[in-house]
């Protein structure tokens, strides 16, 4: 069973490593610190010695599965795993984001997260509400500020079920483990996750009253409908500025 790094320390960016397996075309280490495509955030992606690992991916088994171009690495090769980190810290960021923002209109509005999809330059965040006012958003804009600046800590906690089941989190729990990884943003939010994130909210935020839109710290939030496909009608879009270090960090 491969070692799953990212979860002992989620900042670790190099680590060597051994093939084990070649499954479905991917190639499973003894242990990585690339975290696999799940829940909305992006797989990791860098390099094996001279490999080129371009994806992260998760089988039904849970076990990480590195996606590399060209001829795969021989069964019992050891080499450096090395984290495009740039990559990984943004999706970290932005996903730690998303968390902020859907713990705030929850508790404030009661406002729930159906679905999260995030991107390179759009974080999305689908809600149960058909309709979220400008005054809402301006309003959990102004408390998510105050929450940055306070600079929460942020952790994450393997928890038998049945403990979970009594935080009353403000989503269901997805998975059928008896050990749940729930997140903590301090005592703001706690909520079932599988990702990773970083150790605090950043403890400053970007104020820019000049951009006709909802600055929220790094990250400009928009209401609009979504297309009638989706099936919800009320859609967060969080834009991260270009040349931020981001909302948390």
């Amino acid at each position: 069973m491969t070692d799953l790094l990212y979860y002992k320390d989620p900042y670790l960016k190099e680590t060597e490593a051994t093939v084990v397996e070649i499954r479905n075309g991917m190639v499973v280490f003894d242990k990585t610190i690339f975290y696999p495509e799940c829940g909305g955030q992006p797989g990791d992606r860098g390099s094996f010695g001279k490999w080129v690992i371009s994806d992260t991916r998760k089988d039904k088994d849970g076990t990480p599965l590195h996606v590399m171009e060209g001829e795969l690495p021989p069964l019992g090769t050891t080499e450096t795993l090395s984290l495009d980190w740039d990559h990984r810290y943004f999706y970290m960021k932005e996903h730690t984001a998303q968390h902020l923002l859907s713990s705030l209109l929850y508790h404030m509005y009661s406002i729930g997260t159906v679905a999260v999809h995030q991107g390179e330059e759009i974080l999305t965040i689908e809600t149960d509400r058909s309709d979220i006012s400008d005054d809402i958003l301006l309003s959990v804009e102004e408390k998510a500020i105050d929450e940055i600046i306070a600079s929460h800590r942020v952790y994450q906690k393997d928890m038998e079920r049945n403990e979970a089941e009594r935080l009353k989190m403000r989503r269901s729990i997805k998975v059928d483990d008896d050990v749940v990884k729930v997140v903590f943003i301090s005592d703001l939010d706690a909520v079932a996750c599988g990702g990773v994130h970083p150790e605090h909210l950043l403890c400053r935020a970007l104020y820019l009253p000049e951009v006709d839109v909802h600055i929220l710290g790094c990250v400009v939030v928009y209401h609009e409908p979504v297309c009638a496909a989706c099936g919800y009608e009320a859609v967060i879009f969080c834009a991260v500025l270009s040349g931020y270090d981001g909302l948390v960090g």
